[in-house]
């Protein structure tokens, strides 16, 4: 499974033009703030979401900052991706942070959708998705939604596969950036949908105690940070993960917005 990962996530920065130039530009092993966390579940599902925090970190250039969730099949290779990304040679060939849906195949069946993030989401939440459809020949199915501005966005790619057989939660960053790069933030309502029934069900694993060694166990490079503050199994409710970016240490830290909520930088 590692390996498929590292594959596709090589694929996706040599043909997607997410901060291709950038990325090749920059020694991420002489940068403070650098590495990738990620964990999965195995399954045969219809789909994944994740509800997570909305964060713009501070990009100097060459460097670059994703989070994202994936729906993989393993055996035909196709991948979606939905999530924010952040560097000086964004999605559209401009700087700036950005929403982002991914379908990929191969070097020649490939499809990203890149959308603006308004100044009024950035350390709030939303609800990314991978799943599927079926109308007309079918495929995969990205949404986008619960954002704080009502900036929502779904997308449709037909003839892309609907089902998977892994899903997959990941955070990665160059950046030389010391201290809190990225605040703590929360992954909340974790879910997948039921190859069998379509419905939406919340992650039942891992328990505490089952890390690691575990389906839907972190591993983190520190940075970025990334455990489970709430085991999915000890929730009832998909768990609440939590992951940043700080250039040493284990753990997490929020931020406090003027009225109290915590907020992810």
């Amino acid at each position: 499974m590692k390996r498929f990962i590292v594959v596709v996530l090589l694929a996706l920065l040599l043909v997607s033009g997410l901060s291709v130039l950038n990325r090749h530009a920059v020694n991420a092993a002489s940068l403070a703030a650098s590495g990738t966390s990620s964990l999965s579940w195995g399954g045969t599902v219809h789909g994944g979401r994740s509800t997570f925090t909305i964060s713009n970190p501070s990009i100097g250039s060459g460097e670059y900052y994703e989070r994202e969730i994936s729906s993989n099949n393993d055996v035909s290779g196709w991948t979606g991706y939905a999530g924010i990304e952040n560097s000086k040679l964004s999605c559209s060939g401009s700087p700036g942070l950005f929403y982002f849906f991914y379908a990929y195949l191969d070097a020649s069946h490939h499809t990203l959708k890149c959308y603006a993030v308004a100044g009024g989401d950035v350390n709030g939440q939303a609800t990314f998705q991978v799943s599927y459809f079926t109308s007309n020949g079918g495929g995969m199915l990205f949404n986008l939604t619960g954002t704080p501005t009502g900036d929502n966005h779904s997308w449709f790619d037909s003839g892309a596969s609907q089902t998977f057989s892994s899903i997959t939660m990941l955070e990665t960053i160059t950046s030389s950036g010391t201290g809190h790069v990225v605040w703590g933030s929360a992954w909340d309502d974790n879910q997948y949908q039921s190859n069998a029934t379509g419905a939406w069900v919340y992650q039942p694993q891992p328990s505490s105690g089952q890390c690691p060694g575990h389906s839907g166990c972190p591993t983190a490079q520190n940075p970025p940070q990334m455990y489970w503050q709430v085991y999915p199994g000890n929730s009832g409710t998909g768990g609440e993960l939590w992951s940043c970016v700080y250039s040493s240490g284990t753990t997490c830290q929020f931020g406090m917005s003027p009225t109290g909520k915590r907020i992810g930088k």
